[in-house]
């Protein structure tokens, strides 16, 4: 950005000033999405250091933390959603909301990004003046726009379903082009004393966490399975009840000098300190505790249950773990109704304790020691997994336990291959994923589903093709474009009907469906052009699945074969 300044005293004119680029982050969701977002900013920070930031954020979700935002954002505006959105009177609803705009006005902002995906933060987005806007927005005409890739791929596939195989945070990081190498590198653990470990058993929704006894078994076992450790709980004041039920066990009173229950007792800056300066340990659910405690690089060992999905929001970091059910239904959506829990019997507290008495006593986790301490039923039922950084500096999942991969499973690892070659002309590598003869069964279905989506595809550019052949035509006949036009709308009918059929690919129809909804294009010829361009993506796309699904079906194929007759045959 250039500005010409003028000296008053000499009259003299100087050449281009530069001034700082803007950012605007738009985060009004809440706490650990802010913490996340915080996450982002630090990173920017390491390579963007004339950059300045403003954060805008709801203050019920935020201002707990402005204690460390500040450390990284050179401006901070807080909303109070009840003060303009829900108030009863419009025209001092109308006041507020315009002091807030004119506030931000004043920033000359260079980029806005709505990091919130919501139909609050893209109104928002909208209003906020900037040179460019990321992320969801209303353009003039009042629809939905997305421009960038990255957030394109964030509403139509993470909100949607649960086949996302990156974090959040650094999904984030691709919207705001950070490139280099994540800060969450840690030092080598292994040796190191673990003595202080702050639990936090609890979670947004019942679905997410434990019931109070199945803690309280975890505490007890670790206490008298490692005499040098201390356990702190930690929670707001509305958990209270949930921590005495924990401690109400009777078997863990002689440990009592050993447990420091801090539910309701610490303010979020507390917390940031203990785990700043007097934390070796996390243990808990998904919340924010965990990504505060992965902030100041604390290892942790995450239990996801329910809505969870491990990939997107397991604490981000190096040599963290997560412990996750293979239950078919999990993870599930909060919509979903469900009475008995099974994802959260399938895990065994035996797993989680070995976990963190591993991490006690080495720093890292085996499936060797795992299969030791807990027994062959209850392993087989659980998903345990390290995460690690790829060349690339993207977070992933490394399999301690043997990964019996689900349909889903493979289809993230395979998405993850396909999206970033789309997106970046990236090449990450990873693991040949193998087949379970359930799983294999079930590609081998996925086959039909990608053939039909791929003539469907053609079809779609076929008939783009006709329209601009008869917008160049002597003649144009508005019937003969307007029945083309028609065509590709079936076509979008039918790709959606493959996604009842064939729910795995719906990463890939939802996100060119979005595609299509946001062509650009100052006239018919620019759109015809631009769906041409849309449907030849999505038919690459297509390719590329099907491929990369042959070859792990011929490797399967190899296996068994292999497998068989390496197997003695019966009288032999």
């Amino acid at each position: 950005m250039q500005a010409q300044t003028k000296i008053e005293n000499d009259k003299k004119e100087v050449g281009p000033v530069s001034l700082p680029k803007t950012l605007c982050l738009l985060q009004i969701t809440r706490t650990g999405d802010v913490i996340q977002t915080l996450q982002v900013a630090k990173e920017l920070r390491q390579g963007h250091k004339d950059v300045r930031l403003i954060l805008v954020a709801r203050k019920q979700f935020a201002f707990a933390l402005d204690f460390i935002l500040k450390e990284y954002f050179d401006k901070i505006v807080y909303l109070d959603f009840k003060s303009f959105l829900i108030e009863d009177d419009f025209a001092i609803a109308n006041e507020h909301l315009t002091t807030f705009l004119e506030e931000l006005s004043t920033e000359n902002i260079s980029v806005v990004v709505n990091l919130s995906f919501s139909k609050s933060s893209s109104l928002l987005s909208s209003l906020i003046p900037a040179t460019h806007k990321l992320g969801p927005f209303h353009g003039v005409d009042g629809n939905l726009r997305i421009a960038d890739r990255w957030s394109k791929y964030i509403y139509s596939t993470v909100m949607s379903g649960p086949l996302n195989p990156f974090s959040l945070v650094d999904i984030y990081k691709k919207i705001m082009g950070v490139e280099y190498p994540s800060m969450y590198e840690t030092s080598n653990r292994t040796g190191r004393r673990v003595r202080n470990i702050v639990i936090h058993p609890f979670a947004s929704a019942a679905k997410k966490f434990w019931k109070p006894t199945k803690w309280s078994e975890v505490i007890l076992k670790l206490l008298k399975d490692n005499s040098a450790v201390n356990l702190s709980i930690v929670g707001s004041a509305e958990e209270m009840e949930f921590a005495d039920k924990i401690l109400e066990n009777p078997l863990l009173r002689p440990f009592s000098a050993r447990i420091n229950n801090l539910v309701g007792q610490t303010s979020l800056q507390q917390l940031f300190l203990m785990m700043e300066k007097g934390t070796d340990l996390f243990i808990g659910h998904d919340s924010m505790v965990g990504h505060i405690a992965a902030f100041y690089g604390v290892q942790t060992v995450s239990v996801a249950l329910g809505t969870v999905r491990p990939i997107e929001t397991v604490p981000y970091g190096k040599e963290n773990y997560s412990i996750a059910p293979r239950t078919k239904c999990f993870p599930c959506f909060p919509s979903d109704a469900c009475s008995y829990f099974q994802c959260h019997a399938e895990i065994p507290f035996q797993a989680l304790v070995s976990v963190v008495s591993q991490i006690i006593k080495t720093g890292l986790v085996s499936r060797e020691e795992l299969e030791k301490d807990v027994s062959a039923f209850h392993l087989n039922a659980v998903d345990v997994r390290q995460t690690r950084f790829s060349e690339q500096g993207l977070l992933d999942f490394q399999a301690i336990t043997s990964e019996q991969l689900s349909l889903a499973d493979i289809l993230r690892k395979l998405y993850r291959i396909l999206w970033l070659y789309a997106f970046e002309e990236c090449e990450e590598r990873q693991s040949f994923p193998m087949l379970t003869s359930g799983a294999h069964a079930e590609i081998l279905h996925y086959f039909d589903g990608l053939k039909h989506l791929y003539e469907l595809n053609e079809f779609g550019k076929k008939y783009s093709r006709f329209i601009l052949e008869e917008i160049g035509s002597k003649t144009p006949s508005i019937s003969k474009m307007r029945d083309f036009s028609g065509k590709i709308d079936e076509i979008d009918k039918l790709q959606n009907i493959i996604k009842d059929h064939y729910p795995g690919l719906s990463p890939f129809i939802n996100y060119f469906n979005l595609v299509k909804g946001n062509l650009e294009g100052n006239n018919i010829v620019e759109i015809a052009e631009n769906s041409f361009l849309a449907y030849h993506a999505h038919t690459s796309l297509v390719s590329g699945l099907y491929e990369l699904m042959e070859k792990i079906v011929a490797e399967y194929k190899h296996l068994s074969a292999k497998n068989s007759s390496a197997t003695p045959r019966a009288g032999a």
